[in-house]
């Protein structure tokens, strides 16, 4: 099946049992019997080990003690070529003349800027953020009827979406349909439903990944960013959904 760009090979039984199937980027289902799906689990346990061992820890002087007193952070990144990469973003910029160094700022200190031309496009759905998709508009407008303006309306958005997902950790790629339909996941899984039921309710989204600073450490973190339209003027806002 070759659906907007994106090309997926089942197996299939003759009786409509998928046996198999491979996904975009390399992901591989295989059927198998419960008892043997149980015995090949991955424990939690390993899973935080998982995310502990990828941790990246401040250190000495480096330390970080109290993270919400920060407004600004230079960061120097080693370790991966980032010739080729896009580092400016919301709050973020790339400092110039130095490939390695960013900036961020405190996304409470952003204000209205020029209107982005481009956010319109972050409104049409794209493979895997299926807004379009009739269930995910009904679930979108049940979550912000009776709400008027855009910024009451993402928070709304927010709230939802935290509420319809249990938290576990997952790993997918995440389709916003299939979200949706097992209201289970952790940061892919609610940035992708997000970001969908915002356009699908007319607001401009678009997903980030990066660093989020949590216990000492920063971790792998995905995020939405919505659009705020104030006329001549607006703001892309970072979002952060419970999980």
């Amino acid at each position: 099946m070759t659906f907007s760009g994106l090309h997926t090979t089942s197996w299939v039984t003759d009786t409509g049992d998928v046996v198999r199937e491979e996904s975009p980027l390399g992901l591989i289902t295989v059927r198998e019997t419960p008892e043997r799906a149980r015995a090949m689990a991955v424990p939690i346990k390993v899973q935080s080990d998982m995310y502990e061992s990828a941790a990246i820890v401040p250190a000495g002087k480096e330390r970080i003690d109290e993270p919400t007193d920060v407004v600004r952070l230079r960061i120097r990144l080693d370790g991966a070529d980032l010739s080729s990469a896009d580092l400016d973003g919301v709050a973020q910029t790339k400092i110039p003349g130095a490939s390695t160094i960013v900036e961020l700022r405190d996304p409470r200190t952003l204000k209205a800027d020029v209107a982005d031309a481009t956010a319109r496009q972050y409104l049409s759905p794209e493979p895997l953020i299926e807004s379009d998709d009739p269930g995910i508009k009904a679930e979108a407008e049940r979550a912000i009827r009776g709400i008027t303006g855009r910024r009451m309306q993402a928070e709304r958005l927010t709230r939802a979406v935290n509420g319809l997902l249990e938290k576990k950790p997952t790993i997918s790629i995440p389709s916003a349909r299939e979200v949706l339909r097992t209201k289970v996941g952790d940061c892919n899984e609610h940035t992708a439903l997000f970001v969908a039921m915002a356009r699908a309710a007319g607001i401009p989204a678009r997903i980030n990944v990066g660093l989020v600073f949590v216990r000492g450490a920063f971790y792998y973190h995905a995020w939405p960013e919505v659009y705020i339209d104030e006329g001549a003027r607006g703001t892309w806002l970072p979002v952060e959904i419970r999980r």
